[in-house]
């Protein structure tokens, strides 16, 4: 989805008559989508791992289902901390209302788009028979 998500740049990229201008964009665009992300989403991932060994499938699907909303208190301590080794506390606290205003809703339409995959992905595989249906408690 970060790849997908890029692709949008190709149009409004102001270096548009530049090629090179234009990959660098959407490349830096993927890294930072992957940084800012990726970390969290690792630790998310880690502890929802370790979670779910012994869980019913329909224990599984609610917390595949929150973990978006899951995802937001781990990335916003990911964000707050970098911020604040790398600006301090005076400017981390600036932005820190413009963090929120943009990073909430971009955590949780990326969560929830991967979510819908998953869910859909499932949904597919079983009806081919790929996966067989498991009985929840």
């Amino acid at each position: 989805m970060p790849i997908l998500s890029a692709i949008p740049l190709l149009f409004v990229n102001s270096n548009a008559a530049e090629p090179l201008g234009l990959l660098s964009g959407v490349i830096a665009a993927i890294i930072f989508s992957g940084l800012v992300g990726g970390i969290p989403y690792l630790i998310l991932a880690g502890l929802l791992l370790w979670w779910m060994c012994g869980k019913t499938e329909k224990q599984i699907r609610r917390v595949l289902i929150l973990s978006p909303i899951l995802l937001l208190p781990i990335t916003l301590i990911f964000i707050t901390t970098v911020s604040l080794l790398r600006f301090g506390a005076e400017e981390t606290l600036a932005e820190f209302s413009e963090v929120l205003i943009f990073y909430v809703p971009f955590i949780l339409g990326f969560g929830y788009g991967y979510v819908a995959l998953v869910f859909g992905a499932v949904l597919v595989l079983r009806r081919m028979g790929v996966i067989s249906p498991l009985n929840s408690a």
